[in-house]
């Protein structure tokens, strides 16, 4: 049975997002101008002044880039696709292609410290969260941190390991709302990024930074 999705003013941030990931597998980034949308807004409430508004049918043959086009044009609001990894899905693949995609859990009881593409594909959740991108610049600094310094050593990678276990729900309590996302930019991401430029600056290895 084909994947439809229909989409109309009165729906609210949160319905959509939850029927995105019913549907399709795949979470879904909803803008009130440069700021995350309020999950109780109704579609309608949120969507550009000059915006007519209009209903929309989203199907799973329908490309990334598409999608987010068509919620720009019929309903004049900005949306982002995710993949499952929480970062920004390719415009070319279809939601079904993008819902389907796989990662592989880490299960053994020694963490891998050799470097893997499934790891490099995960994104900074909390950073996205609090930054409202994943190609932020402070983004990019703290993956070429995990992917030059922390993950080439056992607690390193064993934080990486613990990050992305939990690190999805913290996000999604961030994204939700203005004060955690003030407060994580303060204490946790600042923080992070200066420790981080730091770090690469130097050029130290994992094995003697931690």
């Amino acid at each position: 049975m084909a994947k439809e999705l229909k989409v109309d003013g009165r729906m609210k941030v949160g319905t959509l997002k939850k029927n995105f990931k019913e549907i399709f597998n795949v979470g879904i980034r909803v803008y009130k101008g440069q700021r995350f949308a309020d999950e109780d807004a109704t579609l309608a409430s949120i969507r550009a002044e000059s915006a007519k508004g209009g209903d929309i049918a989203i199907h799973g043959a329908t490309k990334v880039g598409n999608v987010e086009k068509m919620f720009k044009d019929a309903m004049g609001i900005k949306i982002q696709i995710e993949d499952k990894a929480g970062e920004l899905a390719d415009n070319d693949l279809t939601l079904s292609k993008v819902g389907e995609e796989k990662t592989e859990p880490h299960t053994t009881g020694e963490p891998d410290t050799k470097k893997s593409p499934d790891k490099e594909k995960k994104g900074c959740f909390i950073a996205t969260a609090t930054l409202g991108s994943a190609s932020h610049p402070y983004c990019e600094n703290l993956r070429q941190f995990r992917d030059r310094i922390l993950i080439n050593g056992k607690k390193g990678d064993l934080f990486i390991l613990q990050y992305y276990r939990w690190s999805p729900s913290f996000a999604g309590l961030i994204e939700r709302s203005d004060f955690l996302r003030c407060i994580s930019y303060y204490l946790v991401i600042k923080p992070s990024v200066f420790i981080a430029k730091l770090a690469l600056k130097k050029g130290e290895n994992k094995k003697t930074f931690l």
